[in-house]
């Protein structure tokens, strides 16, 4: 394998994990904003327009955003804690790979 062929590979997979994420915290969880549209091209004015509209404590959008990332953040630490969904799941994924690992060494 080449450095070329690592490159590539690494910087595909970091591009599609990004594409991924941006798709999550725009689409699905709503508590982000699209900076790029494909008409126009990204500058400092856009982004600092879009920061100052999230800082905005008054703007509509800003506190629907913040709202959701509340309720995220609280659903988020619910799965995190002592016998939450990711502690339960995460712990059923090792139990059944060191079984699987086991199973294939005899």
């Amino acid at each position: 394998m080449t450095l070329l062929t690592i490159f590539v590979s690494v910087l595909f997979v970091w591009i599609c994990e990004l594409c991924l994420n941006s798709k999550m915290v725009v689409e699905d969880w709503k508590i982000g904003w699209k900076v790029k549209r494909p008409e126009a091209k990204i500058d400092q004015a856009k982004i600092a327009g879009l920061v100052k509209k999230f800082m905005d404590l008054e703007d509509g959008e800003g506190k629907e955003t913040r709202s959701r990332v509340r309720e995220l953040q609280h659903t988020w630490k619910g799965a995190i804690e002592e016998g939450g969904s990711f502690k339960s799941n995460f712990s059923a994924f090792i139990r059944d790979f060191l079984q699987c690992h086991a199973h294939q060494a005899n």
